[in-house]
């Protein structure tokens, strides 16, 4: 092994890890690893791995840096903006994917193409989210889904939650998955019907780099139609603790990481969160809301001479929301002034994962996890003589057990293979009340409760048909026990790069849905026993794309992409209006049938500058379509078809003059959005005075066109490094501008008249963290 480093520096630290082949995870000797500072561009230093694929880069100075891996016979990358600390190594767990050429010397040191996917088998509609990204973006809120806002198609519905619709789908089509395994949504204050919440149930000191997919995914994915988001935990540090303590208006984070034992290179990382918020409510009065949220996840793993790596994951997440009544008469201007309403989540998710070296062609993978999510909303009535009365409830369980396992084989440098099987065993129960005024109690809205098995296989293979000609093709298979309903899905991608800048990427595939369990269970209410829609078959969405990306320069990348999705066998009412394409923020207790059927398409564009002399900056746009036919055979505009969207982010770091005992950083960053407005259904106001609730016209479903959504965040954040301490100091101003678009009515019983919500002003996020 050989190491070096390009200059002295007061504050230095250690850059380590490990350099293997992504196709079969052995050790890459030799490989090239050059860190360079994203002030100047200048080499602060480099090294090679030893014959196990080990680096060791000491008296590295601090700061921000790129770090580019190359060796011959693989395709270099470059890790982007990566933070360097004074009190924290740097552990890297690189892979490198091969090709079938030997690259020349100028051809490693040269361009390539920047901030690809993680998985090899991915070609199209597919970014790779970093916990940098997460850190540094404007206005992110240490949580991923809202940083993935930034990229072409994605939109966030409104700036106070992570709820997102891509290519104007609807959230509830979206996959999340940990560490392999398909998990319950993974989000705090996550509401019935919905796939997101407030911020997930996970800090980013956990993450390491993850896969968010917005178009046709690798065969290793099923049972989603919309987009797929594929989290993944970094280990902890095996050779030195390390500590790192978080205060903010948000909340109280603490992490920690470390080996178990100095002569054992298993290590475990921990990280615990509590909501400040929950805290203060408890002291001042925040006007009648009191959040409280906590969540605990941690990593732990394992690995041993010859029998494999054990991995053992988990988080669990507790948030309550309190809504209170105004206890005063004399504020009583409207219905919803004596409503206090509680609602929330109770989740966590608990796994194990294993892999196997079998020979120096492959390796074995399974893994096993155990979810469990419950969503609750009740509101209770404050009454004339200041009792309390239940108003609303809905409480949803949803409970899984996954078993999934998989082989990966490399046949030769031009084909390898990854097949593998997924077991699920779902649970659920569902209860929804409300109050009715005509007579004068709880009117039972649904009431369902069972459980169901699914099976998933797939085999997906990468051929390199020449040196510019990849194709990945695979074949995905899902079957729903519950009704013996399949599908067979085939997933097809086409790449050709003329050289080392440029690539033209076609692809086409086939995704299928099993819906919410309730669906299923939903009771003929004329013949007991008799379930409206056990026959269901499953949705079925055609994903195609054909995109071009190109390095304009070392540093600026350019990427476009056009694509049509078209979906049937929709579930729709038979005759009427309801899709499930539509599907937010609801179960509807209705008779579906697969007449249903709709149709997205759009052109997608990125300019994305990567950090060079210290600033960054990116461009996304999106102009779309995105429609669909019920049972009564209109096509109509979707709830979320925005017809377009864009972004800008940007950012400066400042290398401060450095003080005798400190080196600082200083960053300012923004974001600005804009999209347009979603479709609304309007409220049928006699109806709703007849029930009481509010009651839609579902005869001009999506017939009013809300406001756009505009917004911008700033962000200023200082960093501090001492020898034995490094701090951060940052400021956030979400919603510093925004246009307060209206997000939905509601109706009012007291005053008869529709009230409306509009979205989040000013949220001043500071923060303070310092490890150790």
């Amino acid at each position: 092994m050989i190491a070096s480093s390009g200059r002295a520096q007061q504050f230095n630290q250690t850059v380590r890890g490990t350099v293997v082949d992504n196709e079969n995870k052995q050790a890459i000797a030799g490989s090239k690893i050059i860190i360079f500072n994203t002030q100047n561009d200048s080499i602060m230093a480099q090294g090679i791995t030893n014959n196990e694929g080990l680096f060791i880069l000491e008296q590295v100075p601090v700061g921000r840096v790129h770090i580019r891996i190359s060796s011959s016979q693989f395709e270099p990358i470059i890790l982007e903006d990566i933070a360097i600390s004074s009190t924290q190594e740097l552990v890297l767990d690189v892979q490198l994917e091969p090709t079938i050429n030997e690259l020349s010397v100028v051809e490693i040191q040269g361009n390539s193409i920047r901030g690809e996917p993680i998985n090899r088998m991915a070609i199209a509609s597919t970014v790779t989210i970093t916990p940098e990204q997460i850190s540094k973006y404007a206005g992110s809120i240490d949580d991923p889904l809202r940083v993935v806002t930034a990229y072409p198609g994605v939109i966030a519905q409104n700036s106070g939650f992570n709820y997102i619709s891509v290519r104007g789908n609807s959230p509830v089509g979206m996959l999340y998955r940990l560490e392999g395994v398909p998990v319950s949504n993974p989000n705090h204050f996550g509401e019935i019907g919905t796939n997101g919440g407030f911020v997930t149930q996970f800090s980013s000191a956990l993450l390491s780099n993850s896969d968010f997919y917005s178009g046709v995914a690798p065969a290793e994915f099923g049972n989603a139609t919309t987009a797929v988001f594929d989290f993944r935990f970094r280990n902890g540090n095996n050779r030195k603790r390390e500590h790192a303590f978080k205060a903010s208006v948000l909340g109280l984070d603490l992490a920690t990481e470390g080996p178990f034992s100095k002569n054992s290179k298993a290590s475990y990382l921990i990280n615990y969160r509590y909501s400040t918020l929950g805290i203060l409510s408890k002291v001042i009065y925040l006007g009648g809301v009191e959040p409280s949220y906590q969540d605990l996840s941690f990593s732990v793993n394992i690995p041993t001479k010859k029998a494999g790596t054990l991995k053992f994951f988990g988080v669990g997440g507790l948030s309550n929301f309190l809504l209170d009544a105004k206890r005063d008469t004399a504020d009583w201007e409207f219905d919803g002034d004596r409503v206090r309403r509680v609602y929330g989540t109770k989740s966590g998710t608990a796994g194990l994962s294993y892999y196997l070296p079998v020979n120096s062609k492959g390796y074995f993978h399974a893994a096993a996890a155990y979810s469990y999510g419950r969503n609750f909303d009740n509101s209770d009535y404050l009454e004339e003589d200041f009792s309390w009365s239940l108003r609303d409830q809905s409480n949803y369980d949803d409970a899984r057990l996954t078993v999934t396992a998989d082989y990966n084989h490399k046949f030769s440098n031009r084909h390898t293979n990854k097949s593998g099987f997924i077991y699920t065993l779902a649970r659920h129960t569902y209860l929804a009340e409300r109050y009715d005024q005509n007579i004068s109690g709880l009117f039972t809205s649904a009431n369902t409760a069972g459980n169901a098995q699914q099976i998933q296989a797939f085999s997906q293979s990468k051929f390199s048909l020449s040196d510019k000609w990849t194709l990945n093709a695979g074949v995905h298979y899902i079957h729903f026990l519950l009704n013996n309903n399949f599908n067979v899905e085939p997933r097809v991608g086409l790449q050709f790069e003329p050289n080392l800048t440029s690539k033209i990427n076609l692809s086409y595939g086939m995704h299928s849905r099993i819906e919410n369990l309730n669906f299923y269970f939903i009771e003929d209410a004329n013949n007991p026993g008799t379930y409206l829609n056990r026959d269901l078959e499953l949705m079925k969405a055609h994903h195609s794309s054909l995109s071009y990306t190109v390095m304009l320069t070392k540093s600026l990348k350019l990427k476009t992409e056009a694509y049509f999705q078209y979906l049937d066998d929709v579930p729709a009412v038979a005759g009427g209006t309801y899709s499930v394409q539509n599907l937010f923020n609801s179960l509807p207790q209705v008779d579906l049938t697969n007449v249903g059927s709709g149709r997205n398409f759009g052109v997608e564009l990125l300019l994305q500058q990567f950090t060079y002399k210290g600033y960054y900056y990116m461009f996304t746009l999106a102009v779309f379509d995105s429609q669909y036919r019920a049972g009564d055979g209109v096509w109509r505009n979707t709830e979320l078809n925005q017809r377009y969207s864009y972004n800008v982010i940007a950012g400066k770091e400042f290398k401060l003059k450095d003080k005798p005992n400190k080196s600082r950083l200083l960053s300012v960053n923004m974001n600005w959005r804009h999209s347009g407005g979603a479709w609304k259904t309007p409220i049928d106001l006699i109806a709703s005075e007849q029930a009481g609730w509010t009651v839609f016209d579902e005869g001009n479903p999506f017939s009013i066109r809300q406001p756009d959504l505009m917004g911008m965040d700033i962000s200023v954040n200082y960093r501090s490094n001492k020898k034995k301490i490094a701090t951060e100091c940052s400021i956030t101003l979400k919603n510093i501008y925004s246009n307060n678009a209206v997000l939905f009515e509601l109706y009012d019983t007291d005053t008869k008249t529709i009230r409306q919500r509009e979205d989040y002003g000013l949220i001043p996020v500071i923060s303070y963290t310092i490890h150790f």
